[in-house]
Order: structure tokens, then sequence, then C-alpha cells
């Protein structure tokens, strides 16, 4: 998830995830229930939600 050079949306660091904002921290959630649950429960959530989900850690305006 994290390429570690730069700055990224989010980082999976063992048993630590951070993120580098609110919507980064929602996609970080999405990350992590994806990780728990499997991509197909994390996109529903995402759906009923509403939420345009960036599953690219390394993607977006806080990108490096």
């Amino acid at each position: 998830m994290c390429s570690g050079k730069g700055q990224v949306r989010w980082v999976v660091d063992g048993k630590y995830i951070a993120s580098s904002g609110v919507s980064a921290g929602i996609d970080m959630a999405l990350c992590l229930v994806e990780k728990l649950y499997g991509r197909t429960c994390a996109e529903t959530i995402a759906k009923e939600t509403k939420y345009s989900w960036n599953a690219d850690s390394g993607a977006g305006p806080c990108a490096g």
C-alpha cells in the first residue's frame, strides 16, 4: 500500500495506520475494512455512503 517514497495519503506500518487528513482518513479506514473483511465489503460501504473511495495511498493532492 505504501511505497515509502515522498508523502502519501495514508501509511500502514505494522499494527499502526496513519493518514494525512480527513478524506485520506476515510480512504484509510476503507483500506482497513478491505484488509479485514475484503474488497467487496469496503466497496459496499463506500457505495452506501456515497463516498468516492481513493484506494491508492500514494495518489491524490496530498501525495508527493
